[in-house]
């Protein structure tokens, strides 16, 4: 029989005696059992992984592509029995040694994070919950879940939540990741406990002293107020004061009230429909990241900007004069890097602007785990302009009668190459119910 075959029917039987006499009965004959060699386990531990990276796979495409479920036959989103079915199976043909348990646990924590932009929050948390308690405190594989845990409850707004699952899994003495520690800082910032974040800032600057608390303004902004700061520092709470002003003062809502406003995005929509003098004519024409200006898409898409929305997150030509930036969710994300800051920044626009961690909690709520910048957008317009209707938006997918399979631009994206993990059939509801379309 194939080895193969042997292998996929072998872990098919509970039995550990009943599976290796199958083994016996059915593999080639070899000179040393298959158990004594490692060349034999790392052959099955990377069956192994292949198989989890499938379900990773599985994860990101289950409701983007309902039909790929069709061709795996393993329940999701994981449950119970599942995930003891595999576990079993994956440990006892592995030898269940430490080193194989920890890849294992390393496999899951993947899913896990793939699930993030699938999964409802309570169920992501009791996978997460169910991975940590597997895990020694302290180790890697603890680390990364609980990073993907407190991640997930400080960009959802859960603060307080957040704030006891330190207090659960990092009790007074334990050293926290400084990644951790930094969201840790900022939920108890959100929250409303001040002094709690100074505490928590003195013991990071004792530990870390300002490693990467440039990553969000609010922890940047509570250094500088406590004496320590740096070139990053001192940069990202200049931005950051600027855009926290201009939210204050509602100067976007100002500049918006009774004007005609276009938001136009990269879809391949208007191909054709030679919208562009159209498009120039709105008082406000908003487009995104990476938009071509050169002639050829004009007569289509116009070639009039006064507001480019930047994703800190995607890589985009420079532009020597843009009136107003707004970039992305500056204030409730982390910058990966502060390169696309200083490009907006060296740009010396009039305003720089940044979607509310209000608007992106209100999509989420949805149940859009992932939301595209186009889709918090139109949500934030919308609601700084009740006017805006969809025929006021150009490029996007959501007024198609038709579900579109993949996100898709009118050019040729360097940003789409990598895929995307975005949710369109969710952004789709979500965008067809806030703009009063009928449903499909």
């Amino acid at each position: 029989m194939n080895p193969t075959a042997v292998r996929l029917i072998s872990a098919l039987i509970p039995s550990r005696k009943a599976r290796h006499a199958f083994r016996d009965r059915h593999a080639a004959p070899k000179t040393k059992p298959a158990g004594d060699s490692f060349a034999a386990m790392d052959k099955r531990l990377k069956a192994i992984e292949a198989q989890l990276n499938l379900l990773v796979h599985f994860c990101f495409q289950k409701e983007i592509y309902p039909e790929f479920g069709k061709k795996l036959r393993v329940g999701f989103p994981a449950e119970d029995a599942t995930l003891a079915q595999l576990v079993g199976h994956s440990w006892a043909n592995s030898g269940i040694g430490a080193s194989v348990k920890s890849q294992y646990i390393s496999e899951q924590i993947s899913l896990a994070a793939a699930m993030i932009h699938i999964l409802p929050d309570d169920e992501l948390f009791r996978i997460f919950r169910k991975i940590a308690e597997l895990c020694i405190p302290g180790s890697a594989n603890f680390n990364a879940v609980l990073g993907h845990w407190n991640w997930v409850l400080w960009r959802t707004g859960k603060h307080e939540e957040n704030l006891r699952l330190m207090e659960e899994f990092f009790p007074a003495g334990t050293e926290i990741p400084p990644h951790i520690f930094r969201r840790f800082i900022a939920s108890a910032q959100s929250a409303g406990r001040d002094e709690l974040a100074r505490q928590l800032m003195r013991k990071y600057h004792k530990k870390f002293l300002t490693k990467e608390l440039w990553k969000s303004h609010m922890t940047a902004k509570l250094s500088a107020e406590l004496g320590m700061r740096d070139a990053e520092i001192d940069f990202v709470c200049s931005v950051g004061d600027e855009i926290t002003g201009n939210a204050r003062t509602g100067t976007l809502e100002k500049m918006l009230k009774g004007k005609r406003v276009a938001v136009v995005g990269n879809g391949p929509q208007e191909v054709g429909s030679e919208n562009g003098a159209k498009i120039d004519a709105y008082d406000v024409v908003i487009r995104f990241n990476d938009f071509p200006e050169n002639p050829e898409f004009r007569r289509d898409y116009g070639s009039k900007t006064n507001i480019w929305v930047r994703s800190l997150w995607v890589e985009a030509p420079h532009r020597k004069s843009i009136p107003d930036v707004i970039v992305g969710e500056a204030l409730h994300s982390e910058f990966p890097n502060l390169k696309i800051m200083r490009e907006v920044a060296g740009m010396r626009p009039a305003h720089i602007f940044a979607i509310p961690a209000e608007i992106y909690y209100e999509v989420h709520a949805y149940g859009v785990n992932h939301p595209t910048n186009g889709t918090l957008t139109l949500a934030w317009i919308k609601k700084l302009c009740p006017a805006l209707s969809a025929e006021d938006c150009y490029g996007f997918s959501f007024k198609d009668e038709t579900v579109p399979k993949a996100l898709t631009h009118y050019y040729d994206s360097p940003s789409l190459q990598k895929g995307t993990a975005h949710n369109l059939n969710k952004e789709r509801a979500f965008l067809r119910e806030l703009f009063g379309l009928k449903g499909d």
